[in-house]
């Protein structure tokens, strides 16, 4: 499941690679992935990301600003209720086009 945070979120090649080159080293694929979320879409509203994103299974989130491409990865599905709110994750990470944390 993808995430888009950026109005008309657009990728190039270069940066297409750049992505599904951090994730291939995690052993993650894009095949099949689904949008379950973008701002061009469904605005800029927690209310609106949880209806769609909750109980999805993994997420990677993508933000473009300028040229920048920032993300990150979730291997647990999100949720929005009080009780769980806190998930533990070992799989989780970060990135950005030019290094990966």
């Amino acid at each position: 499941v993808l995430v888009y945070y950026n109005v008309g979120i657009n990728l190039t090649a270069t940066q297409i690679a750049t992505v599904n080159s951090y994730i291939a080293i995690r052993g993650v694929s894009l095949t099949g992935a689904t949008v379950c979320y973008d701002t061009a879409v469904h605005g800029y509203s927690a209310a609106a990301f949880h209806a769609n994103c909750n109980n999805k299974g993994v997420t990677l989130t993508i933000v473009q600003y300028i040229d920048e491409l920032y993300g990150g990865f979730n291997d647990q599905s999100w949720i929005a209720t009080p009780s769980q709110s806190t998930v533990y994750s070992g799989g989780a990470w970060l990135f950005d086009s030019k290094n990966t944390y």
